[in-house]
């Protein structure tokens, strides 16, 4: 995830402004991955979940953040 104030360490820093907040291409590969040990756990292995995705099968909560929704 891009940080919410940028520290002068970027090269180009203007490729990243207006970026804050965003989350980074690592940020989204690090989610996929552990989206991936998640299904593996708790899908295949344990059997806790429904194979096939249902909204209303989760409870989920979290703090009104952007990169925490994004998360879930």
């Amino acid at each position: 995830m891009y940080p919410e104030e940028f520290l002068g360490y970027s090269v180009d820093e203007q490729e990243l402004h207006g970026r804050e907040g965003w989350c980074a291409p690592i940020g989204l590969r690090q989610n996929y991955l552990i989206g991936n040990e998640y299904r593996a756990r708790y899908i295949d292995e344990a059997g806790l979940l429904l194979n096939e995705y249902n909204i209303l099968g989760n409870d989920l909560q979290a703090v009104f953040k952007a990169s925490n929704i994004q998360s879930l």
